[in-house]
This record gives structure tokens, C-alpha cells and sequence, in this order.
């Protein structure tokens, strides 16, 4: 899978590296009603797909003396070097590319971080030759709805 990048965010794979953030991401999004998704087993899935928007720190060869700085205190800190904005889940069927899961941390919404998920989610459809992306939402998400209906999607 190609790395989707624009500015400091990137599209990437998940990986467990991810996970803390992801969690703290779900529950923040969804609460603590619902059972966690089973992420660990979910990433090794070959069915499966989840992908992250990741906001990267600024570019170390701007200020050398900052960079290093930072780094040290993130190494020591155990801060991880990219900050997690969103997720996104599919399932590959036989037929279509299910979107099982898609949020975003709440303090990050309005940035177009679903909407890029969901275009990179385009991207894998094609790419594995799935004509239809299918996905579910909740009736009182209007939000969502309302994103999902411009990006071409139909009830």
C-alpha cells in the first residue's frame, strides 16, 4: 500500500505502534458503551484493512537545535513521533469493500481527516477491483451522513 501524504498528514497501514492512540481515538469517538474494536487481531487480518492519518512534527532540518531537543524529549518521554487524527477499517468481500469502522479524534474534526480516509478507502476499492464500497451509519449521525452522500455514496 502507497503512503497518501499532504503537508504533515499522511495516510499510512496501522501498526501496533498505533494502537494506544487508536484506542484513546475509539473511545473518545464511540465511548466506552461499546466493546473495543480487537485491533491487534483486526491489523493482521489478510481480510482486513485499517489505516491511520497521522500528523508527522515539524521538519527536523528547520531548526537542527529544536529537532534535537524534541527528540530527546520524545525518546525519553516515550511521546510517539506521529500523532494519530483518525482510523479507518475495511473488510475485502467477495464483492465489495466494507468500511467497518472510521473515526476521528474530536479534537481534530473539520480538518478533512475522514474525508481523506475515505478517499484513500476509494483507492484500496479500486485497486482491488471492488466496483462497490459499502458502509454503515448511525440514523442520528447527520454529520457523517452528510459526508458520506458528497462523497458519492447512496443510501
Amino acid at each position: 500500500m502507497a503512503t497518501v501524504a499532504s503537508g504533515r498528514m499522511l495516510i499510512r497501514a496501522m501498526t501496533e505502534a498505533d494502537l494506544k492512540q487508536v484506542r484513546r481515538i475509539e473511545r473518545a469517538a464511540y465511548g466506552t458503551s461499546l466493546p473495543g474494536t480487537p485491533f491487534e487481531r483486526e491489523i493482521k487480518n489478510g481480510l482486513a484493512q485499517y489505516l491511520v492519518a497521522v500528523e508527522r512534527p515539524e521538519d527536523a532540518a528547520a531548526e537542527p537545535s529544536r529537532s534535537l531537543l524534541h527528540s530527546l524529549r520524545r525518546i525519553f518521554s516515550h511521546e510517539p513521533e506521529e500523532r494519530v487524527l483518525g482510523f479507518l477499517g475495511v473488510w475485502y468481500t467477495v464483492d465489495q469493500l466494507h468500511v467497518v469502522t472510521v473515526a476521528v479524534d474530536p479534537t481534530e474534526q473539520g480538518r478533512a481527516i475522514a474525508q481523506r480516509l475515505l478517499l484513500e478507502c476509494h483507492r484500496l476499492a479500486a485497486d482491488a477491483e471492488l466496483a462497490t464500497i459499502a458502509l454503515e451509519v448511525r440514523v442520528s449521525n447527520a454529520r457523517a451522513q452528510r459526508l458520506y452522500e458528497w462523497l458519492g455514496f447512496n443510501r
